[in-house]
């Protein structure tokens, strides 16, 4: 017990240079851990994870978040925050093949397989929007709360999504279409990052107070409330390890050991670099990626008990590659 219960030991192994631009946000993994996708401002920036070498790029995108490849008809999906759209491209050429109209503020994106939905959370406009991606059409948009933030599917027919403006979590009925549920998270600041356990139905969900809520998906209610780091913005579960993160912008990933449905255990925190608040997760291997950027100097927080400020050498976001150590 007590060497199953070891905190896991990560090293950065490779670091894969992007360049410019210097923003970022989600980072994403294709089907089979083969590819990552950066959301990198004005393009998604592609990375071989075999070769850790940047492989191509897809653009332009007007406020790039979410990035998501759909196996099933072969297309890689991008949001467009500024302009309110889906970018569709070819995941193996590359090539543009059209837009699809969703709302302002475009973020986070997540494919359910069992329904073959596509789901768009439209953060300031407050809305959801669900694409069918065999016909590149908008199938509904709908309002959930301002500040729609991290999506999870339960393999069930429905998907959660934060709403960070309202400390609560709404679920979506994809057959109907529709908000079927609610949730108020209590004690929960602006709730960012959102991953699931299919098998026990536990939402992670990582709040900017530095708390983790593991969350009931069938009742919305919290069954545990951990500690994490500062500035998370993803949330991750590794289904073989029975671990779930949050990357944070303070510069670390916070693990927290799932012990059963309702018992959980709060592992020493793995360093990653300043500024590295977005993360994929490859359960197949368990290596880590996250995307940051050189700092040159750290300035004070807005407000008390949040993470500095970071000012970034031009031209250095990279994405840091993780591996567990034997």
């Amino acid at each position: 017990m007590a060497a199953q219960m070891a905190p896991p030991l990560y090293k950065i192994v490779k670091q894969v240079p992007l360049g410019a631009p210097d923003k970022w946000d989600f980072v994403s993994l294709g089907p089979q851990g083969k590819r990552v996708y950066v959301s990198h401002q004005d393009k998604i920036s592609i990375v071989d994870t075999e070769t850790a070498k940047l492989i191509g790029t897809v653009g332009p995108i007007e406020g790039a978040h979410g990035a998501v490849v759909v196996p099933s008809v072969g297309r890689l999906y991008a949001d467009n925050g500024k302009s309110g759209t889906v970018s569709v491209f070819d995941a193996k050429t590359l090539r543009h093949l059209g837009e699809i109209p969703t709302q302002p503020d475009s973020d986070a994106m997540a494919y359910d397989d069992t329904r073959g939905i596509l789901i768009v959370s439209n953060g300031d406009s407050g809305t959801a929007t669900l694409i069918d991606p065999k016909t590149d059409k908008a199938l509904a948009t709908f309002k959930i709360g301002p500040g729609g933030e991290g999506i999870a599917t339960d393999g069930r027919g429905h998907a959660f999504i934060n709403i960070s403006d309202g400390r609560a979590m709404v679920r979506i009925d994809l057959a109907a279409r529709k908000v079927d549920a609610h949730w108020p998270l209590k004690n929960c600041e602006s709730p960012h990052g959102l991953a699931i356990d299919r098998k026990t139905q536990r939402l992670f969900v990582s709040c900017r107070n530095k708390t983790m809520l593991v969350v009931d998906s069938t009742n919305g209610k919290t069954v545990a409330s951990l500690p994490i780091g500062r500035g998370t913005d993803s949330a991750a579960f590794d289904p073989k390890r029975k671990l779930a993160f949050s990357s944070n912008k303070d510069g670390t990933i916070s693990v927290v050991a799932e012990q059963g449905p309702n018992v959980y255990r709060a592992l020493a925190p793995i360093p990653t670099a300043p500024g590295a608040a977005t993360m994929a997760e490859d359960p197949r291997t368990g290596r880590i990626y996250v995307v940051t950027a050189d700092v040159v100097s750290t300035l004070p927080a807005h407000h008390r008990g949040e993470v500095p400020e970071y000012a970034f050498r031009p031209g250095t976001v990279k994405l840091l590659v993780l591996d567990p150590r034997s």
